[in-house]
């Protein structure tokens, strides 16, 4: 490598990154946010109850339930 192209690529992959920082900062809180709604709704639907659990697998399902919900609205 000769060192102009080092330098060309060095410039190129700030370019790069400054475009992606970029990205990150306009679109990053969307992205999030819509992730998070598919996760609850993962959730969600995960634990819509067809046949009656035991009292033990209700408790256990809404404990998974809100830490889900409660690492979500941390973030």
């Amino acid at each position: 490598m000769t060192p102009s192209n080092t330098l060309e690529e060095k410039a190129a992959f700030d370019r790069f990154s400054d475009l992606m920082a970029k990205l990150m900062v306009k679109h990053g809180p969307s992205v999030l946010k819509r992730r998070k709604e598919q996760l609850l709704e993962a959730i969600r639907s995960s634990i819509e109850i067809t046949t009656k659990p035991s009292t033990e697998e209700a408790a256990r399902r809404m404990n998974a339930y809100h830490r889900a919900v409660n690492s979500c609205i941390k973030q």
